[in-house]
């Protein structure tokens, strides 16, 4: 039997609007065209599954939104997807970092101590406090070198390619045109004692040998790597040990390029070719020192000497070229230059006189000054020899005598047989000249006579060499 409430309701919900579930009539179209043949299931369970997505981001027909709205959520979309790509590469990037084969302070002080044995060719520059300053040069091969200047200093141009340092204790001269380096300490206080960086971990002072086993600076609490800086310009780790302080190695070279707070690299260059800065008190390469000068910068036995004219005492001209097909002995002096007279140059002379067979003298007068003085030195030594003058030293020049008195011998083709700078006694003269006319290996000076630097500079003026 029939409820009377429900029966009376009925009729008047038949006369109402039924509004069906959109859900349930999306559903329902689906399921009718797969049945139809209209739509594979495969198809429709992706289309089903596209559907829930766009109606779970507020796009389907279930929720139905603005345009506007259906733009920001694809943005979103995008977003969170870029985000997360990104994610991932920084999360692989670390994870590669993390496997590279220096990750600590102690295999970074290792790499660094390894290359005692075979470091590179480098120049460090390194400032102490801000007031001293070393410069440490190795050549990659054997060498290693420290130059220490101590306080202030200071460098001038001095003509092309010369130039002049000056610090608080010494004093350099580089002479582009003669190749000369003059140093000298001035009469002021030495410095006072510092502390110095050591390279690779090499004691300074104790020299430096790679075939020796490096010594080892020991941190018992282990190296910790700080955050990596720059030294120099150039990327340096940092390690640090409690007992021992902060240490700073250059990246590239592994070499230890700052220690404590108050030494670190000003400079650095590594490779082959080492940087020539001017500033570090070392003289340069292919000069030679003018405190104790060869006899000869451009003389060398064996080799022809160049050939050059000049005036006649008396008149008429002397030619260089006029000794080829004989020995030569040339004697340069100077009227203004004590040791160049008395035995030296009447030793000269008498040979001259006396005469050697086979063998062509001439004398060469530089920088005279003093005409009278010249006649009667000539005449006090007996004369009896060419002179030829040489009154703006441009023939010691040409030869590269650093001296005078200086002898120089030559063999019949020209070539350099000896270059002897100082006085000559009467007996080393005749040995020499005897070796000269027998072909044989000139001697050197015996033991006890003057020897090289005993003379006087090649022009009036100059320092003497020592």
């Amino acid at each position: 039997m029939i409820d009377d409430r429900i029966f009376d309701a009925f009729p008047a919900a038949l006369g109402e609007r039924l509004d069906p579930d959109a859900a349930f009539g999306e559903a329902l179209y689906e399921a009718l065209a797969t049945d139809l043949g209209f739509r594979t299931a495969a198809a429709a369970g992706r289309r089903t599954l596209a559907e829930r997505l766009a109606r779970a981001l507020g796009l389907g027909r279930a929720f139905p939104v603005s345009p506007a709205w259906r733009l920001a959520s694809l943005a979103t979309l995008g977003a969170l997807l870029l985000a997360t790509l990104l994610a991932i590469v920084l999360i692989a990037g670390q994870l590669l970092r993390s496997t590279t084969p220096i990750v600590s302070g102690d295999d970074i002080v290792a790499r660094s101590q390894a290359l005692y044995a075979n470091p590179p060719a480098f120049d460090m520059t390194v400032r102490l406090a801000g007031r001293s300053v070393i410069r440490y040069r190795y050549d990659g091969k054997h060498d290693l070198r420290a130059d220490v200047i101590a306080g202030s200093f200071s460098v001038s141009p001095e003509g092309p390619g010369s130039f002049r340092i000056d610090t608080a204790t010494q004093t350099a001269t580089y002479d582009a045109a003669k190749k000369s380096w003059t140093q000298a300490n001035l009469p002021a206080p030495q410095p006072p004692l510092f502390s110095m960086l050591d390279l690779n971990w090499i004691v300074f002072g104790q020299g430096f040998k790679p075939s020796e086993t490096p010594p080892v600076y020991d941190c018992p609490d282990g190296w910790q790597r700080e955050a990596d800086g720059v030294v120099a310009n150039r990327p340096a780790y940092h390690v640090s040990c409690v007992s021992g302080g902060d240490f700073w190695i250059d990246q590239q070279s592994f070499l230890l390029d700052g220690s404590g707070s108050l030494i670190a690299a000003s400079s650095l260059t590594v490779g082959p070719s080492l940087d020539p800065s001017l500033f570090a008190m070392a003289m340069p390469a292919g000069a030679y020192d003018a405190n104790n000068p060869p006899p000869s910068t451009v003389l060398a036995v064996g080799r022809p000497a160049p050939d050059w004219t000049g005036p006649l005492q008396g008149g008429g001209s002397f030619d260089s070229t006029s000794l080829r097909g004989l020995p030569a002995a040339i004697y340069f002096w100077a009227e203004w230059c004590d040791p160049c007279l008395h035995e030296s140059l009447d030793s000269f002379a008498k040979a001259a006189r006396v005469g050697h067979p086979g063998i062509g003298f001439v004398s060469v007068a530089t920088g005279t000054a003093n005409e009278g003085a010249l006649q009667a030195a000539i005449e006090a030594s007996g004369s009896g020899f060419a002179v030829v003058r040489d009154d703006g030293g441009s023939i010691v020049t040409d030869w590269g005598l650093t001296g005078v008195p200086a002898l120089v011998l030559l063999r019949p083709d020209g070539t350099v047989a000896s270059v002897t700078v100082g006085p000559v006694t009467s007996a080393d003269l005749e040995a020499m000249l005897a070796a000269l006319i027998d072909g044989a290996p000139i001697p050197t000076l015996v033991p006890g006579s003057p020897g090289p630097g005993c003379g006087c500079p090649a022009s009036p003026g100059a320092s003497p060499g020592r």
